[in-house]
């Protein structure tokens, strides 16, 4: 094969890996080991320098243009060894003018290729002398499928004769080849002068021989059965890659490099003369296909190659070549277009040189760098190599013909199919590694989270259990007589109590979202409500520091919007406790500002917490988001905290979709801010009982009647903490140990309770199963659905929906607090008696 197809093979070799397959890390195949031996070097260093003094070896053989054939048996004569030539002259271009020049006008050809780079036709000369006593039926072969047109004369006894072969009469051809060629008929002890017009757009390379007429049928019936095994050989590996790249749908080089191999195939077929595209574009059209194969596959090889060893990463010098090379194979066949083949095809070869001289170079550093894979690159290079200068020296004679080196573009392309398809089959097998460990991992990682929760969970209950009556009982001592030093003891134990809650709740809400269990809860804001619980909230904080405290929503805002409000609550409260603990003298100010309204009607609202407290430093201001740290290790020891907080607040609004920043100097006080996407609401939301929602809403301090409650709890410090809260709100409490004496004290007098507490974790019958009975008596009875709170130390947002999708109404938190359980006893009262 010459040029284009050669060179196409060429860049073939590409997939020599001059970067980083990171798909493979620092492994190396088991074979490596053996290519990484010092016989392979020797044997890398002796075909490359057997291949770079092919043409030296080949330059020495001095034989004169007259072959004298002395055996009638003669096979096959390599004619270009003996030729002689000179280039056209267009002023003089006829057989008389070149045949009337002296022999010292013609050059003698030292090598194959082409004797000038303008393309110009060339005339070769040479001389049969036939020293057998018998007929000699010969066939001269072109040896190249990219000769345009041939016009052989022959001169003998002052006569000459001439034949013409080109591309309208290779439909008769002998022979299943697409090159050019002549019958020679020699006569016993006849001398025959010949003289050999060439013209060509692309070939790059013109090695004649000649066969005996049987010779010549083996000869091409051989390379005819080697060009189809190859054609097969690459349309298998075509569907091979198709099939295995479905593994890896997301590798784009895969799809750039069957079509190089594609491309590479059709640049096999065309050189047959029994098939459709030749004959569909026959003439000076054929040279722009070739050409158009060849700088395309090219192309199409380039991306293919930075694409698979990710070169724009690991070698951007490497990679900014590569992409000149596929940008400027294309414009050559678009030059060509207007310009012509022949002026462009100088061009194409040293551009094609350049690429192969890189392709070496890198394959070789690859190789002593111990790439993965380079050994088996390095296996196709020096096969390229080798080949290339076996059938060199076999086309100029100096050894025997060797059928398997004329195709040695092809059969590097199919080298380069089995390295690239065993990586691709061990890139699919570590990705199938990688999938099962992945479900391994998922799986280690599921039961690791279900396990911490299942932790957490235990913890809280067994936490908040002990923590409800600690509270509880310091909530009734309070109501009791106490003098000024008591009074004084129980306060700062029921602040250390409620501390503790909250470090309790912290490490809760941050392991929550560590584990991804913490789920939104969206439901109507009323944002005015919301900014005046605030007030109300800390108004007894700021008045005890002197600290002035303002919440303000801008008149832009809307007042009914969408979102966890809850959480939302949590985050402010915590920004607004931090800006009340860090500032001494001043003011703290809450804000609700609008910033702007999506297409979809959403509203961007900025929520600011300003303070004019001790500031931060910039530098420190990135640690106030990481877990257990604060600005200043003094911190912890002035004002007290976990370092959770600011944390939770960063990790609450990134789950909602919003963004949290700082704004702070040193002396001049701080100002935190976060932005949330919500849309707008007409509806309100039913009050929420995870908070104490204190406003100046009349109805919430609103007496309530009398009511009998009956409990279900286990704990008898619980029952004396809740029995002794239900009595302080004015109400009558009835409690029970377990959920089936519950069942049974509510079915004996079902009118005389109007609302049922139930903890959800106690012997004989949990509180579900209680809840579950008691649904199924009324169902069955006919009687009104009794409101069922669940009352439980479980804090986590499965246990509320577990307790709602068991028939309960709400969920209440250990440990109670008064003003909570005083809010749930008015809602679900007060929806009774309505």
């Amino acid at each position: 094969m010459h040029l284009p197809v050669k060179i196409s093979a060429a860049t073939a070799l590409a997939p020599l890996n001059i970067g980083y397959a990171r798909y493979y890390g620092h492994q190396k195949p088991v074979i490596w080991q053996q290519h990484n031996s010092p016989l392979f070097f020797v044997i890398s260093v002796f075909i490359v320098l057997l291949c770079a003094a092919s043409p030296i070896l080949a330059s020495g053989v001095k034989d004169t243009n007259t072959i004298t054939i002395t055996n009638p048996y003669t096979q096959q004569i390599a004619l270009a060894r003996h030729l002689v030539y000179i280039n056209a002259d267009l002023k003089n271009d006829s057989f008389a003018a070149i045949s009337s020049l002296p022999e010292d006008a013609f050059q003698k050809q030292i090598n194959l290729f082409w004797p000038n780079s303008q393309r110009q036709p060339v005339w070769y000369k040479f001389t049969l002398v036939n020293a057998t006593a018998n007929n000699l039926e010969l066939y001269l072969d072109l040896d190249n499928f990219l000769i345009n047109q041939a016009t052989l004369f022959a001169t003998t006894n002052n006569a000459t004769r001439h034949w013409h072969s080109g591309w309208e009469n290779l439909q008769k051809h002998r022979y299943e080849s697409r090159n050019m060629g002549f019958d020679l008929h020699l006569k016993p002890n006849q001398t025959i002068n010949y003289l050999l017009r060439v013209d060509t757009h692309l070939a790059a390379t013109f090695a004649p021989k000649i066969f005996s007429r049987e010779k010549a049928g083996t000869h091409f019936y051989y390379l005819s059965a080697i060009r189809h095994t190859l054609e097969g050989l690459l349309l298998g590996g075509i569907i091979y890659l198709l099939l295995i790249s479905r593994a890896l749908k997301e590798r784009q080089e895969n799809v750039f490099f069957i079509i190089y191999l594609l491309l590479s195939a059709m640049s096999l077929g065309v050189q047959m003369p029994n098939n459709y595209v030749f004959w569909a574009f026959p003439g000076d059209i054929y040279p722009y296909v070739i050409f158009f194969l060849a700088t395309i596959s090219i192309s199409a090889f380039v991306l293919f190659y930075r694409q698979f060893f990710y070169m724009s990463e690991h070698c951007r010098i490497a990679d900014k070549i590569l992409i000149s090379f596929a940008v400027t194979y294309p414009l050559l066949f678009a030059t060509s277009l207007v310009v012509g083949v022949d002026a462009v095809s100088l061009i194409f070869r040293y551009f094609s040189a350049f690429l192969v001289l890189c392709i070496c170079i890198f394959s070789l550093i690859n190789w002593i760098k111990r790439m993965p894979y380079a050994g088996y690159f390095m296996i196709c290079v020096l096969a390229y190599i080798g080949m290339t200068a076996l059938d060199y020296l076999s086309s100029m004679g100096v050894i025997e013909q060797l059928y398997l080196p004329t195709y040695h573009n092809g059969i590097a392309n199919v080298l380069m199919v089995i390295v690239f398809s065993m990586s691709l089959a061990s890139r699919v097998m570590e990705t199938i590694r990688d999938q099962s460990q992945y479900s391994a991992d998922a799986e280690a990682a599921i039961a690791k989270n279900q396990a911490k929760s299942e932790f957490l969970a235990k913890m809280s209950h067994e936490i908040r259990t002990p923590m409800n009556g600690v509270l509880g009982m310091i909530d009734l001592l309070k109501d009791t007589p106490l003098d000024k030093k008591q009074a004084s003891y129980v306060k700062v134990v029921e602040q250390s109590g409620f501390t503790l809650m909250k470090v309790i709740n912290d490490i809760l809400d941050y392991s929550k979202i560590e584990a991804g269990k913490l789920e939104l809860d969206m439901t109507s804001i009323q944002l005015t409500k919301l900014m005046k619980s605030l007030e109300l909230l800390f108004a007894s904080r700021a008045s005890t520091k002197e600290i002035a405290f303002s919440c303000q929503l801008q008149p832009s805002v809307p007042i009914y919007v969408q979102g966890d409000e809850t959480r939302i609550r949590q985050v402010l409260i915590n920004l607004v406790d931090n800006a009340f603990k860090f500032t001494n003298s001043g003011s703290v100010s809450v804000s609700v500002e609008h910033l702007y309204q999506t297409r979809e009607k959403a509203h961007w609202l900025r929520f600011v917490v300003t303070d004019t407290g001790v500031g931060i430093e910039s530098s420190k201001v990135a640690s106030l988001f990481h877990p257990f740290e604060q600005a200043d290790s003094s911190t912890t020891r002035i004002y007290g905290g976990t370092g959770l907080g600011l944390t939770i607040c960063s990790q609450l609004i990134q789950l909602m979709g919003g963004e949290l920043g700082v704004n702070s100097k040193p002396g001049s006080g701080t100002s935190i801010w976060f932005d949330l996407c919500m849309d707008p609401s007409t509806k309100q939301a039913l009050p929420n009982t995870s908070y104490i929602d204190v406003t100046d809403d009349p109805e919430s301090h609103s007496p309530v009647a009398a009511c009998q409650i009956l409990v279900a709890e286990d704990n008898p410090v619980n029952r004396q903490v809740i029995r002794g809260m239900i009595k302080k709100l004015g109400h009558e409490c009835e409690c029970v140990e377990n959920g089936e004496a519950l069942v049974r004290a509510y079915t004996a007098n079902p009118d005389r309770f109007s609302l049922l507490l139930v903890d959800c974790e106690m012997p004989v019958m949990d509180g579900y199963d209680a809840t579950l009975a008691i649904r199924r008596i009324e169902a069955e009875r006919e009687w009104r659905a009794v409101p069922i709170v669940a009352i439980t130390a479980h804090a986590l947002a499965e246990s509320r929906n577990k307790s709602l999708a068991y028939g309960m109404n709400d969920h209440l938190s250990k440990p109670l607090q008064v003003e909570i359980l005083k809010e749930i006893i008015f809602r679900w009262t007060k929806q009774i008696s309505d």
